[in-house]
């Protein structure tokens, strides 16, 4: 049996620092550490459908999409939402009740209004963004009970903003310790203008009702409107309540994952193959999702599993870049809840070969000007937006058949 390493396909090992792949040598596995730098503390769904802050440099398991989970990189951004408090409203409810949130503390905020204007409100000073800077707003909320107005998703209203559009409310996860996640997109109009950003809540629940509790506030700024929201990033004190009526001057961010291995395995010198499945990746319209790279002493192996820089071929070697790019997005390769892709090399006949879900994508003749391996990484672009969500991968010291490479690559 040729040498292989795996990472992921449901076995996921971790530690504060560093997520395990196994070599494959004379039968007997090794473990192979890659070392996982983000400079600051991340989120992450649980097998148990629990959100769990992570801490710097921690590996991201999620199974928000999948019961075998993922592994979850993305790329840096910041919650402009002010530091977690209760209280301070722009128009705030006559009282509130405490609630479990998706993490399991006791922080989610059920308001009791007592006015139908009551909402969160946030002011963003003027020449604090530019205009036209695109922002999405999410959040969690969970119904105890039936609201007085079940019309608007997400139990939130956009409405009498200042200096702002409105957007249109989507759900983006479900089942949260039993909350909802929701997100709107909203912009500025005028940069050199104050700015208020409302969602109200007081006429959906009714005056002295408590049928919803909210937590987990988030505002971002994005490159366009087809960008979805992050991962939650906790605000500067840890909590992610809900603080309201105060001015957006700068927020908290989350940093960008990278795990990398410094080794000489895979070598990639000779017969190789890499297979990769992913969930669904989302990216900004203008950017794409670099999510695997192998370094090498004669240049460097790209995968992109989403992105432009890769649409117009199967295999292109970039003089910029030093090295050769692998992924396409063309005719929607990349579709549904998730892809499998294998590339297979054969160093005699230097033969490429690239399968999308089952199929041969297209092949071609080329020589490989690589060699040893010196670093392997993980990582993601750093175009805002990008997220990528690994589900298995395998590098193998041999060139898989085409059978082989397409029955590994079925859905």
């Amino acid at each position: 049996m040729a040498n292989t390493l795996n990472l992921g396909g449901g076995d996921w090992a971790t530690n504060a620092s560093q997520i395990l792949a196994y070599n494959n040598e004379n039968g007997n596995y090794k473990p192979l550490p890659y070392t996982n730098n983000r400079n600051t503390s991340a989120s992450t769904i649980t097998k148990d459908r629990i959100l769990k802050r992570v801490s710097i440099n921690e590996p991201r398991i999620s199974y928000l999409d999948n019961p075998n989970g993922a592994l979850l990189t993305e790329a840096e951004t910041k919650n402009y939402i002010p530091m977690s408090s209760r209280g301070s409203y722009g128009n705030g409810p006559g009282s509130e009740l405490v609630a479990q949130a998706p993490d399991m503390s006791q922080t989610a905020i059920r308001p009791v209004p007592n006015d139908g204007s009551d909402r969160y409100q946030y002011d963003i000073p003027a020449n604090t963004f530019s205009s036209g800077t695109i922002f999405i707003f999410s959040w969690y909320r969970k119904r105890f009970s039936t609201p007085v107005d079940t019309s608007y998703l997400g139990d939130l209203y956009q409405n009498a903003l200042v200096n702002m559009a409105t957007g249109t409310t989507t759900q983006i996860e479900s089942n949260i310790n039993g909350y909802d996640r929701f997100q709107i997109t909203t912009s500025i109009t005028n940069g050199a203008v104050a700015s208020i950003y409302r969602m109200y809540f007081g006429f959906i629940i009714g005056s002295g009702n408590s049928s919803v509790a909210y937590w987990g506030q988030q505002l971002e700024v994005v490159p366009d409107v087809a960008c979805s929201a992050t991962s939650l990033i906790y605000t500067n004190n840890g909590v992610v309540g809900i603080n309201v009526g105060t001015a957006i001057t700068s927020g908290t961010s989350r940093g960008n994952d990278s795990i990398d291995r410094t080794s000489t395995s895979p070598n990639i010198q000779g017969d190789f193959s890499i297979y990769f499945s992913f969930g669904k990746t989302k990216k900004n319209n203008t950017g794409s999702v670099q999510y695997y790279q192998i370094a090498t002493t004669s240049g460097i192996l790209y995968f992109y599993t989403n992105g432009s820089a890769n649409a117009s071929g199967l295999n292109i070697y970039s003089p910029s870049l030093g090295g050769y790019i692998f992924g396409t997005n063309a005719n929607n390769a990349w579709g549904g809840a998730e892809s499998k892709v294998c590339l297979t090399y054969n160093a005699t006949s230097d033969k490429i070969s690239y399968f999308i879900n089952g199929a041969l994508y297209n092949s071609t003749t080329q020589a490989f000007s690589v060699g040893t391996t010196t670093t392997s990484s993980f990582v993601n672009s750093t175009n805002a937006q990008n997220i990528a969500n690994m589900r298995d991968y395998r590098f193998y010291n041999e060139t898989l058949s085409d059978a082989k490479a397409k029955a590994i690559t079925t859905l």
